[in-house]
């Protein structure tokens, strides 16, 4: 319960996964040293084990395996609450697609791109642009 407390008063977590499960990010091999099939049971064993913690992690399910796999790697660096109910998620999208990590693979993207394609459909009356 403290550490949910700490996270709603917005104070840093004391300690990352890494310490938490006993893995270091440096004892994964980089994923050009691993084929796909590898990398994909790597990942899931990831996220047996964060469900374990009562955690996720969260990313688009077009982004290639490689950069999957390095994400996923690196929560073992990020430092996060261990909750006992519920679930705490490493979620990167900030759903501002121009400047997300995911670039290209952006779930919010075509979104995104759908509302500027609107926005410039729209006729104004001159001088009368909301912009």
């Amino acid at each position: 319960m403290e550490e949910l407390e700490k996270w709603v008063e917005g104070e840093d977590p004391d300690h990352s996964l890494g310490y938490y499960c006993g893995l270091d990010a440096i004892n994964f091999p980089p994923p050009d040293q691993l084929n796909d099939t590898e990398i994909k049971m790597v990942l899931e064993a990831f996220r047996k084990m964060m469900f374990t913690w009562n955690l996720y992690i969260s990313l688009p399910e077009l982004l290639p395996l490689p950069i999957a796999y390095k994400m996923t790697v690196n929560t073992l660096n990020k430092k996060n609450s261990i909750v006992n109910s519920g679930f705490m998620g490493f979620d990167y999208c900030t759903d501002y697609a121009p400047d997300c990590v995911f670039k290209e693979y952006c779930p919010c993207l075509k979104i995104w791109n759908e509302a500027d394609d609107d926005l410039t459909d729209v006729d104004f009356p001159e001088n009368e642009s909301p912009f």
